[in-house]
């Protein structure tokens, strides 16, 4: 594998061990669990996670034989779309990118995580087909960042990672303020 692409996945790698980590310490069952204010449960953050970083392989598999020229545009808004997922506020999914919604078929968190391992693992794959010269061109256009290259795409990859981690937090903070006040209304009693 190219150094460069080396190191990326394995920063990549090492995030994705440290969001399993910490959903490992959550209560049995919270991971299934959606908030009450509606929005996806941890499970599904990382369905969606997962479905992401298929996609992003699938382009890049598909458009690495014939590469698209980017342009400074592209180069933009891909910038803005980075400083949005490396901030944690919320976004919607891109209207353009409805494949990566969770389908909330991941059951449980066994699965999930035998999922994610085997994307992981064909991305390796794929890149240790990369080559110096499949560096410079777009194979992964992104619905509102428009085309970039595959280290673009690995950057996207691991700030969109950040960026669900954030969620989940917000979500396990509201599961545990929840339990708060359980606790205080059952001691007023």
């Amino acid at each position: 594998m190219i150094p460069r692409m080396l190191r990326q996945f394995t920063k990549l790698e090492a995030a994705k061990i440290a969001v399993l980590a910490d959903l490992q310490q959550w209560p049995e069952g919270s991971l299934g669990q959606h908030p009450e204010s509606g929005g996806w449960s941890a499970l599904e953050v990382i369905e969606h996670v997962m479905l992401t970083e298929r996609s992003i392989l699938g382009a890049m598999r598909k458009n690495i034989v014939s590469p698209r020229h980017i342009q400074m545009k592209d180069w933009l808004r891909n910038g803005m779309v980075m400083c949005v997922m490396l901030l944690p506020a919320r976004v919607r999914i891109p209207a353009g990118a409805r494949q990566v919604t969770p389908t909330g078929q991941t059951a449980d968190f066994i699965n999930m995580t035998i999922g994610w391992d085997a994307v992981r693992r064909d991305l390796a794959e794929f890149l240790e087909s990369v080559r110096e010269s499949n560096l410079s061109g777009g194979v992964v256009r992104h619905p509102a960042g428009g085309w970039t290259t595959i280290e673009g795409a690995l950057w996207f990859v691991r700030a969109h990672l950040r960026h669900h981690r954030y969620q989940l937090s917000r979500i396990r903070a509201r599961f545990r303020a929840k339990k708060r006040g359980r606790r205080s209304a059952d001691t007023a009693n």
